[in-house]
């Protein structure tokens, strides 16, 4: 769902958004993950449509009107090439909270 910097802030024990300039060399690149549980899903359509050609998701809006039962920020990792897989760093409403404190929040609007 999208890709940002994030930083690690000990004093939190948390990840936050990172601003883009000034920040400490070790960033870590976070990817915005919407889990969407196998219950919500209506269908599976493998071959897209006139428009996209990639598999489409058809599913209920069944948590505050999305999809999503809940939303994170994962790391990408390479199980052997062309193979990759995500792990989770930190779920989206704790990142908001340490960035909204640190003066970063800003940055999930751009």
């Amino acid at each position: 769902m999208g890709i940002h910097s994030l930083v690690w802030e000990e004093s939190e024990k948390s990840w936050r958004l990172g601003a883009l300039l000034n920040e400490p060399s070790e960033t870590q690149t976070g990817y915005l993950i919407g889990y969407i549980p196998y219950d919500v899903i209506d269908h599976v359509d493998l071959t897209g449509d006139e428009y996209y050609s990639y598999p489409h998701i058809y599913a209920n809006f069944a948590f505050k009107g999305q999809p999503y039962e809940k939303l994170a920020f994962c790391e990408r990792k390479e199980l052997f090439p062309g193979n990759d897989f995500y792990t989770e760093l930190e779920p989206l409403e704790r990142v908001k909270l340490t960035s909204e404190k640190f003066g970063t929040a800003w940055m999930w609007r751009s």
